[in-house]
């Protein structure tokens, strides 16, 4: 990766993000597990946590939909994602803990096999920084995909929570397991009603391990449908924009109402990683200014040594200088 000091034509290429940016884990690196990984969903960490009382639905109408499967892109989907976007897969943190390979099933109808869409390698995870696998507080977790995938991505919430207000209808989507207690071939959705985090810490009182924090959300007051094992890290989507992460839930599916991550508090994340210096900054110790952009591709090409003062072009535009960089 390679700094460039950035001219005054590049500042609407690069938006640097405030607040956290996430951290980088590699396929190597096995997190802290605890035996009971969620004791208010009672459930090992193979199993996931969190359609009940759901029906089929078609990808063509939730396009950004992800499948995520271990090893092989024909494998059966462990856990549910979001395409925000084209390289990058938005999911639950606790999803992407195990060293296996992942692949990322895109614009699949189904939970299985290789029917239809895409299958990408997940080359980079990344989570929250201040994600805790007791508690499963900020839950969420960034997948860098190998090639950029074709699928639409989706819309992602505004940053004052006005998309996610109390009251409003969203729905779930996955291909978990279902009130028969069989995991869906099909792609399942759920409509469920979003509630006050309020109204969800009196359901969890006697959960000594579900703290509904602020950067929770909770939906879902009918009994008989939630989401449930297997649809961890899909979305939910309300008035066609993502609003939050399937989390986690009561020990029994759909007997609570479902916790969430609440997108519209870790935007800054997101965007730490999509779309700025996010990435640079953790190579480069924080150092990064906004007269400052970079530029990487991953796979061995860069500048080096007597390159500096180089012009980077983008369409025959000028946009930096070559300044520095680390070199092996």
């Amino acid at each position: 990766m390679r700094l460039i000091l950035a001219c005054a034509q590049a500042s609407t290429l690069v938006a640097l993000a405030q607040g956290y940016s996430f951290s980088e884990i590699t396929t190597t690196t096995t997190a802290p597990v605890p035996d009971s990984r969620v004791e208010s969903t009672g459930l090992a960490i193979n199993e996931e946590s969190r359609i009940f009382g759901g029906s089929e639905t078609s990808i063509n109408k939730f396009p950004s939909v992800v499948g995520l499967r271990f090893q092989t892109p024909g494998a059966t989907n462990f856990c549910g994602g979001v395409l925000v976007a084209p390289q990058y897969v938005l999911t639950a943190a606790h999803c992407i803990l195990e060293p296996e390979e992942i692949y990322a099933s895109i614009g699949s109808q189904y939970g299985s096999g290789i029917n239809d869409g895409e299958q990408i390698l997940v080359v980079k995870r990344f989570l929250h920084p201040l994600y805790n696998n007791a508690t499963l507080t900020y839950d969420v977790g960034l997948l860098k995909l190998e090639t950029p995938s074709t699928q639409q991505t989706a819309t992602l919430c505004a940053a004052d929570g006005s998309d996610n207000d109390v009251g409003t209808v969203a729905t779930i989507l996955g291909w978990g397991k279902t009130e028969d207690g069989t995991f869906s071939r099909m792609l399942q959705s759920v409509d469920v009603k979003i509630i006050t985090n309020e109204e969800c810490k009196v359901q969890y009182v006697n959960y000594v391990d579900q703290d509904i924090t602020e950067e929770k959300m909770c939906a879902g007051t009918e009994k008989g449908k939630d989401a449930c094992r297997g649809d961890s890290g899909g979305p939910l989507f309300a008035n066609g924009v993502l609003v939050g992460i399937i989390s986690s839930g009561g020990v029994e599916c759909a007997a609570n109402s479902g916790v969430y991550v609440r997108i519209s508090h870790v935007l800054d994340t997101i965007d730490s990683i999509i779309n700025s210096n996010g990435m640079c900054n953790q190579d480069y110790s924080g150092t990064i200014t906004e007269g400052m952009l970079c530029a990487e591709t991953g796979n061995g090409k860069d500048s080096c040594q007597r390159d500096s003062e180089g012009s980077p072009v983008i369409n025959n535009e000028l946009v930096g200088i070559i300044s520095s960089g680390s070199y092996v």
